[in-house]
């Protein structure tokens, strides 16, 4: 293995193991909206909800709560995808930039991005689990925990950029 190859692997290692729980809790999500789907079934066991999933499907009463609990998985899992698709950019550019802010090391960084990337993950798996739950409003706290990590990425992704861009142009001689 070449130097150069060694060394980016150590810089992003970090950064790596956070894109993959966190893209595994969003399959988590996935799994869990077709095992919620799958599970509508008549007496003989044929499947009532089309494959495509069309939520807006027209059921029989007596298959309405499994719909219901359907839709709302599946409204869980695109919650999930949305915010893994706001979340892994941002992520990606604190674990690339972030030594650039004032008395930042790589090794805090690192530290940092792979922490928030389990407390991601361990949001999102809490506001599957409350979303999918009897009462949906179970979902808040892992909302709040889940976009608690993707705030400290926003504002430390712009705030690293902003100090690199400073130092980069020789703007001004950052610590």
């Amino acid at each position: 293995m070449t130097t150069l190859l060694a060394d980016l692997q150590s810089l992003f290692f970090s950064a790596a193991v956070g894109t993959v729980i966190m893209t595994l809790s969003t399959m988590l999500s996935l799994l869990k909206q077709g095992k919620a789907r799958y599970a509508v079934v008549d007496s003989q066991g044929k499947k009532m909800l089309a494959h495509p999933y069309k939520p807006w499907q027209i059921v029989a009463k007596e298959y309405k709560d499994g719909a219901d609990a359907a839709y709302t998985a599946c409204r869980s899992y695109e919650n999930s995808k949305e915010w893994l698709q706001l979340s892994l950019p941002l992520m990606w550019t604190f674990a690339i930039f972030g030594e650039a802010l004032p008395y930042a090391t790589q090794n805090i960084v690192s530290i940092l991005t792979f922490a928030l990337s389990a407390i991601w993950f361990i949001g999102n798996q809490m506001y599957t689990t409350g979303y999918t739950a009897e009462k949906p409003e179970g979902r808040a706290t892992g909302f709040k925990i889940r976009t608690t990590a993707f705030r400290v990425w926003l504002y430390g992704a712009i705030a690293a950029v902003t100090c690199y861009s400073v130092r980069h142009f020789g703007l001004y001689d950052l610590p």
